[in-house]
């Protein structure tokens, strides 16, 4: 299966999952399980002490989530870790 970008996610999304042919449904499924698997390793790394960036960077390119989750992970792993950025 391809990866979807950030904007053709939002459009599988904004649209029924009744209505989304198998194969799209099975594409915002599994795009689906993978943000919240990226969000599920971003709160570990705040409950350890740690984010790792390896964690922001498996957003897509065009996801605003991507360029706001590295700047918290920056100001919170400045904050307890005194200087990695």
């Amino acid at each position: 299966m391809k990866k979807l970008s950030y904007k053709e996610y939002m459009k599988l999304r904004e649209t029924p999952f009744e209505e989304l042919s198998k194969k799209d449904q099975e594409l915002r499924l599994k795009d689906f399980k993978k943000r919240v698997g990226i969000g599920m390793k971003f709160i570990r790394g705040l409950m350890t002490g740690y984010i790792p960036k390896s964690v922001t960077d498996e957003f897509p390119d065009d996801d605003p989530l991507k360029e706001e989750s590295e700047t918290v992970r920056i100001m919170y792993n400045n904050r307890h870790n005194k200087g990695e950025a």
